[in-house]
């Protein structure tokens, strides 16, 4: 914590950030809903915390957490669509779809057809993103 930074009881360290949100990954679909679960007052003392900590924005993090744990659940459970995509927030099928497509470029179903060796370069490519 820096000097400029206030002690506050109810936060937790910015290092514990990484851990809360895996622990917590179906609550926290926002950086907003995320820096409220680390006890901070706003988004914007979460996120410069959190640059400072990791050297990243933890918006791109949180992406790349979120469409891993898609591509997990779309790859190794039988799960509906819309049952993975209420796991992770998002409204229906459809968000789903344009989620997985926007964060990774292939379909939920394209995910599930994936040849093992493309499957991991993918996953890899997205831990990559994960600190």
């Amino acid at each position: 914590m820096t000097k400029t930074e206030k002690e506050n009881p109810d936060e937790q360290p910015i290092r514990q950030a990484i851990d809360i949100f895996e622990d917590h990954f179906r609550e926290i679909a926002t950086v907003n809903d995320w820096a409220v679960k680390m006890g901070r007052p706003n988004r914007r003392s979460f996120s410069d915390a959190f640059r400072r900590h990791y050297g990243s924005r933890p918006q791109p993090v949180l992406l790349a957490y979120r469409a891993k744990k898609a591509m997990q659940l779309l790859r190794n459970t039988t799960q509906s669509n819309f049952a993975i995509a209420q796991k992770l927030q998002l409204k229906d099928e459809r968000g789903l779809y344009q989620f997985i497509r926007r964060q990774t470029g292939y379909t939920p179903t394209g995910v599930q057809k994936l040849p093992e060796p493309e499957y991991n370069a993918l996953i890899e490519r997205l831990d990559n993103n994960i600190i």
